[in-house]
């Protein structure tokens, strides 16, 4: 037979000591192990949901529009235009292609569209938008400038310094411009006025040009005369022309000048009578029932 202490002497071990509870249902239902994934879970899904029905997009616009609303209280809105290089653009019509308004937030214009609004306008070349804070904006302007008058079937157009069209009507005021035709005149026109310039006494009675056959000009002065250029050689046929033009008197009573054929200037009269100039100097010869024709 046992003894009857080594019977109990593992309940004698656990006298005074309490016995440990087990751990409730729930607890292990929602326990970091199992609870936490699904959880994940669900705030995942729930951001998918959320997004799908309020776009990213929408949240970032609503956020946007709270920053613009803060930053107009706080003094950050439009209140000031300033436009500086304006001469024939008028201040109403910068306005209205800007898209801007008096209070709207200064930090929320695009410079870049506006400036792209801005040269559309017809007498508008370049120009720069900066922002000045918190209230205003400056507007530097280069305008397109004026060289020209191209009569193009029964219309007139201006032309500016690099050949192109200005596309207004308001042409009054630029009579004074040389009036040229031809369909291909805007775009040597420059080079034109550039060689023209450089005789002064000639240039001052330049009144019109024609292009002819896309090769050449007709230069026609204001007392009518026609000076036909060459095709090649235009700047040295007109310097050489200018520098006559003040030492014979002759010249003054001719209605047309070809100056097509190189080292020669031929003057005619009105009375049929063609006047060559050569380095020997002129002769004079009577063309009778000669006509002239353009080559």
């Amino acid at each position: 037979m046992r003894p009857l202490v080594n019977q109990h002497i593992g309940s004698y071990r656990n006298l005074g000591k309490r016995r440990r509870r087990a751990a409730p249902i729930w607890r292990k239902i929602f326990s970091t192990r199992t609870f936490g994934p699904f959880v994940a879970g669900l705030i995942v899904f729930g951001a998918i949901l959320l997004c799908y029905v309020f776009p990213l997009s929408g949240w970032l616009a609503i956020i946007e529009k709270k920053f613009m609303d803060t930053s107009v209280s706080l003094g950050f809105s439009l209140q000031n235009v300033f436009v500086e290089g304006r001469k024939n653009t008028r201040v109403e019509e910068i306005l209205h292609n800007m898209q801007v308004k008096k209070g709207m937030p200064i930090l929320n214009l695009d410079t870049d569209a506006i400036l792209k609004n801005i040269k559309n306008l017809p007498w508008v070349k370049e120009g720069l938008i900066k922002r000045k804070l918190p209230s205003s904006i400056f507007v530097y302007l280069e305008e397109k400038r004026p060289i020209a008058l191209w009569k193009s079937a029964d219309e007139f157009w201006l032309i500016d310094q690099w050949g192109d069209v200005i596309n207004t009507k308001e042409i009054d005021g630029y009579n004074g411009l040389i009036l040229i035709s031809g369909i291909d005149a805007p775009r040597f026109v420059t080079n034109l006025i550039q060689i023209i310039n450089l005789v002064p006494n000639l240039a001052k009675n330049v009144k019109a040009a024609t292009r002819v056959g896309a090769r050449r000009w007709d230069v026609f002065l204001k007392d009518g005369t026609k000076i036909m250029l060459p095709e090649s050689g235009t700047l040295t046929a007109w310097v050489r022309l200018g520098e006559i033009f003040n030492k014979n008197i002759i010249f003054r009573e001719t209605n047309l000048v070809d100056l097509r054929i190189r080292d020669r200037i031929i003057l005619r009269k009105p009375n049929d009578i063609e006047i060559n100039e050569n380095k020997r100097g002129f002769s004079k010869q009577l063309l009778r029932g000669s006509s002239h024709k353009d080559i």
